[in-house]
């Protein structure tokens, strides 16, 4: 089964008429975005009976605001038209199998069955690759503040206690500028569901799924 195009008008019956669906959040400009997507249409291929479904957040800024994107690509995975997996970052494939078999497997009556994960049981012990901010603007602020901190260090440079720090940060602004990182990234917590509530009344799970 081929990828399909998520829009505000038909979110709501893809959740609630499918029993898996996963949503790749993207956008083109997006370098990591770009690695994942293969990844995500071969996952497609492989697993007819899920819906796999990609948003354009520049298109659809709505769904993206909806659901409080921060970074792209951020994945997530609705079983029951309940949300029981939210990530950002561009997932290998054996990743995103594992992301597909922990959702497979949850049970989601509660009954406790060999085999089977309740959801809320736990956390998805998955690692993500570098993220991208979501929006050019603030690509572009990096940019210029890269460039005003560059011009700082340069008009310090007779002080390199102060000239040796402004540069670091300039090329890291400017680093963060072409390709969406930034340190804060090394820091970032997991985005869960119960972190992220979302403005279309889809009901979340309150814990994680387990691995």
């Amino acid at each position: 089964m081929t990828t399909r195009e998520i829009t505000l008008e038909n979110l709501g019956d893809t959740i609630s008429q499918n029993g898996i669906v996963l949503l790749d959040f993207w956008a083109a400009w997006c370098g990591p975005c770009r690695l994942f997507g293969p990844i995500f249409e071969k996952a497609s291929a492989e697993n007819p009976d899920i819906v796999f479904g990609k948003v354009d957040t520049e298109a659809q800024r709505e769904l993206a605001s909806g659901f409080r994107i921060t970074s792209i690509p951020t994945l997530m995975a609705f079983r029951d038209g309940i949300l029981v997996f939210s990530q950002p970052g561009a997932l290998g494939s054996p990743q995103l199998n594992s992301v597909i078999d922990a959702v497979r497997g949850l049970d989601m009556d509660g009954r406790s069955r060999p085999g089977r994960r309740t959801v809320g049981a736990g956390r998805l012990g998955v690692t993500a690759r570098p993220r991208c901010a979501t929006t050019r603007g603030e690509r572009m602020l990096r940019a210029l503040a890269s460039v005003f901190v560059g011009a700082f260090a340069l008009s310090t440079i007779d002080n390199l206690w102060c000239a040796i720090p402004a540069g670091v940060c300039s090329i890291l602004l400017m680093v963060g500028a072409v390709t969406g990182w930034c340190p804060s990234d090394l820091l970032a917590r997991r985005v869960t569901p119960e972190d992220a509530p979302n403005a279309f009344g889809i009901p979340e799970a309150k814990g994680r799924v387990e691995v």
